[in-house]
């Protein structure tokens, strides 16, 4: 059964992520973000969190684990904030959230390791 991702989870990841996408964060080549329609939304700031349209939670599994179509534990730990252009739009046919995992990976570890992923 999905596991939905409780709103004061949501609340706790936009917050620690600055309520911005954080693939220009993790990669300087990231190209702009963009929302749900694909318009380029570069720079904005979402204080008042306006809902999936604008920021999105991808869920990240650990490594070693295996994809296999189901999500991982709706936790911070395994939880970063996307636009839907770096989380679902595609650009030449692959999206910056499938190509980057290992760096979101990597990213969500420093945050376990500084204490900053958990509620």
């Amino acid at each position: 059964m999905k596991q939905k991702i409780l709103p004061s989870t949501r609340a706790f990841v936009l917050a620690r992520d600055s309520y911005q996408c954080q693939a220009p964060r993790l990669d300087p080549d990231a190209g702009p973000c963009r929302d749900a329609f694909g318009s380029v939304t570069a720079g904005a700031r979402f204080w008042r969190d306006p809902g999936p349209m604008y920021l999105q939670m991808s869920h990240t599994k650990p490594r070693g684990e295996l994809s296999m179509g189901m999500k991982t534990s709706p936790t911070p730990a395994h939880l970063i904030t996307l636009c839907p252009g770096h989380h679902t739009g595609t650009e030449a046919g692959s999206n910056w959230e499938a190509v980057h995992r290992e760096v979101i990976r990597d990213h969500l570890a420093s945050l376990t390791m500084l204490g900053t992923s958990e509620e």
